[in-house]
């Protein structure tokens, strides 16, 4: 691997979103409410600073959705991402949604792949994003390899 392993995730984590999407929606165009409800391995990809914490995780470092799922146990306000409480975000819900959406029909269609070389490098600007971009080759599922 080129690339370091905390940016991108396991071939096998990737197969299983993958066959979760396929299983789940398959290729019907429209997703519907009750799909993003079965598509719970794909709700898991979504931490970034408390998941890297080794005050709250073993191996923080290593790429493990599965810290994440609704049956693990985690430490109380380890992962706030719209806040907590009565201050909580009005929108957490339909946001999440929007976001297994979005992820779901990306995995559904393509597969990404990063290229070697580039820099990961954080940019906090109130949302975290990469500083360089981000610079991956995608196919088309269905597409063989070049």
């Amino acid at each position: 691997m080129d690339y370091p392993a905390l940016y991108n995730p396991e071939p096998a984590e990737w197969e299983i979103a993958k066959q979760e999407v396929d299983d789940v929606i398959g290729v019907k165009q429209e997703i519907s409410f009750d799909d993003l409800g079965k598509m719970t391995y794909l709700s898991q990809f979504n931490s970034y600073v408390c998941g890297r914490l080794d005050k709250f995780f073993e191996e923080p470092l290593k790429f493990d959705p599965e810290r994440f799922h609704p049956d693990t146990a985690k430490p109380y306000y380890c992962y706030y991402p719209f806040a907590l409480g009565p201050h909580s975000c009005l929108g957490q819900s339909f946001a999440q949604m929007e976001a297994k959406v979005v992820m779901a029909k990306l995995l559904q269609r393509f597969d990404f792949r990063l290229l070697p070389g580039q820099s990961f490098d954080i940019l906090d600007t109130g949302t975290l994003r990469p500083k360089s971009g981000v610079v991956c080759s995608i196919r088309h599922r269905g597409q063989a390899a070049a």
